[in-house]
């Protein structure tokens, strides 16, 4: 009677060690992308959805601007909007600030980037937990949108004509930060 011996040689567990180390080399990067990927397409639903509630916005204020309160300074009047006062530039007619800025379609102040503008979205929390906020250039023009943990996607929105644009790498923001001159990106 012959006995068979149960269970794994040296060998075998060695060879099976090997395939998964292999599997494990090739596998992971897929898995570590994942989350690159999963923020870019969060950056790219922010973007999409940036530019349909500034053009919804400036809908509204085209219908509802003889009915806005106007500014005390500047060119335009203020709506209320999903229960936010939001200013428009009167002569785009586009989303400047949340209530009581300068409307002449130069952001420059808390009330613009980080306040009105966002606040046209459904989840501006989550927006504002994301992105950082600056009006670009500094002396104020039009919003830039950075996300916080990486700086080659961002969002640029001008109130003087509506536009809004990404990018996603070093390359197209240096040339959507190439100009700085409002609306001209």
């Amino acid at each position: 009677m012959k006995r068979y011996s149960t269970g794994f040689t040296l060998i075998e567990l060695v060879v099976v060690i090997i395939i998964l180390g292999v599997l494990a080399v090739t596998a992971a990067p897929k898995f570590i992308n994942l989350q690159d990927d999963a923020r870019a397409a969060t950056h790219q639903g922010f973007t999409g959805a940036l530019s349909s509630s500034i053009k919804l916005a400036h809908a509204t204020w085209e219908v509802r601007k003889s009915s806005a309160d106007p500014a005390s300074v500047g060119n335009g009047g203020y709506l209320d909007y999903n229960g936010v006062r939001i200013g428009f530039w009167g002569v785009s007619g586009y989303p400047e600030c949340e209530n009581g800025c300068t409307l002449n379609g130069g952001i420059a102040n808390a009330g613009g980037c980080n306040g009105g503008i966002p606040k046209l979205l459904d989840d501006s929390v989550t927006f504002l937990d994301t992105y950082n906020t600056a009006a670009f250039p500094p002396a104020g023009g039009d919003c830039v949108f950075t996300d916080k943990e990486n700086e080659n996607l961002k969002i640029r929105y001008s109130a003087v004509n509506g536009k809004v644009k990404a990018c996603a790498d070093a390359t197209s923001c240096t040339a959507l930060l190439s100009s700085s001159t409002p609306g001209n990106f």
